[in-house]
């Protein structure tokens, strides 16, 4: 079916209503439901494109989807299943496509996905799922619950986000983004600060017990251990099998521990050598607590080495990464959050919204129609 409507507002190409009525067993209620097969071809559940050729503004909707359940059964906006049944590994399939562009430098923003949700138990704007299929020949297939790339305009943009996480507001604890589960970051970590928070050991119910990492303008490893001397006053240090290999620039520090009156000393004798290095106390057996650093010399060290002091690039300066602490307002952000959808929405959008809302209260699922131009295709 092609459906071409025009219209000066609001014009509205395919509208489908659905409402279950009855007081039958719990089932369900599709606005909507798309079920594609693609055999040897690429396969797409959805492909919408929408233009606005008006610069003066105004929303530009590719798919606006609105569902109501009353009842007691799963309520879905759009269900949308795509399969390709074929063996190549070339092939795509695509449960919905989902592309924006803006030509124009001026837009404000371009987003392809806005999940927007609300109800009195726990809502989720955009959940993605995953699951991949074990195969005897090749293993497990990869999982993406929620894949993110961006590319940023061969240079001309400022940064590219592949995911941004805005902080949360509205709860008394917020989250800009919450991981349950280990996580690995493939790169660089850097932070404004960082602590561990865990259940206080003494009163797990009531406190939290929270500590500050430890920082060093170099990529610092710390390894240390107590240790008595023999009756000579002699003691070896055996480090992992992989000191030597991981680090470099070593650093010794000696403490003695005695409870006598004698004045105990302790020196590096030999420093470290096949991950060992040996010690001496003028006073034998006494326990020493001993402490090497050392300097990462990895092959990822050596290629992405921590420059402690870096210039702000020219479209940086005059912004903070933290303005609030400086006494700045958000203009003086330096990565500063999208706009709000909802900050966007213009007026006419609004009462768009208004009266379709007033008409779907007003009427049945047949009871309105439009003037549309209707050719079969195919």
């Amino acid at each position: 079916m092609l459906t071409q409507v025009t219209s000066d507002y609001s014009p509205i190409g395919h509208q489908i209503n659905t409402t279950r009525t009855g007081t039958g067993n719990p089932s369900f209620s599709y606005g909507q439901t798309i079920n594609v097969n693609g055999n040897e071809q690429d396969a797409y559940g959805s492909n919408i494109y929408v233009t606005n050729a008006n610069s003066a503004g105004g929303f530009t909707t590719g798919e606006f989807i609105q569902s109501v359940q009353n009842g007691n059964a799963n309520n879905y906006g759009q269900q949308i299943v795509a399969s390709t049944n074929s063996a190549s590994s070339t092939n795509t399939t695509i449960g919905s496509w989902v592309s924006a562009n803006a030509p124009n430098s001026n837009q404000g923003r371009v987003t392809a996905i806005i999940g927007s949700v609300g109800g009195d138990v726990q809502v989720i704007g955009i959940q993605g799922n995953a699951t991949g299929k074990w195969d005897a020949t090749t293993g497990t297939t990869d999982a993406f619950g929620v894949f993110g790339q961006a590319f940023g305009g061969f240079g001309n943009a400022d940064y590219a986000y592949s995911i941004y996480g805005a902080s949360a507001t509205g709860a008394l604890t917020n989250y800009a983004g919450y991981f349950n589960g280990n996580t690995h970051i493939n790169g660089t970590l850097s932070k404004s600060s960082g602590t561990f928070k865990i259940d206080h050991p003494q009163d797990p119910e009531n406190k939290y017990l929270i500590h500050s990492f430890v920082e060093s303008p170099d990529m610092m490893n710390v390894y240390n251990g107590n240790i008595i001397t023999d009756n000579d006053g002699n003691a070896t240090i055996e480090l992992p099998a992989y000191f030597e290999a991981e680090n470099k620039d070593f650093k010794y520090q000696l403490t003695v521990i005695d409870n006598s009156n004698d004045f105990v000393m302790a020196k590096v004798t030999e420093k470290v050598f096949n991950n060992t290095f040996k010690i001496k106390t003028s006073k034998p057996n006494v326990e020493v607590s001993w402490q090497v650093t050392g300097v990462r010399q990895d092959a990822w060290a050596n290629a992405h080495r921590v420059v402690p002091e870096v210039e702000k690039g020219e479209r940086e300066k005059g912004k903070y990464l933290n303005p609030e602490v400086f006494g700045k307002d958000a203009s003086y952000a330096l990565n500063p959050q999208p706009q709000d959808a909802k900050a966007t929405m213009s007026e006419k959008e609004k009462s768009r919204r208004s009266q379709k809302k007033k008409l779907r209260d007003a009427c049945s699922c047949s009871g309105t129609t439009r003037k549309t131009e209707t050719a079969g295709v195919g």
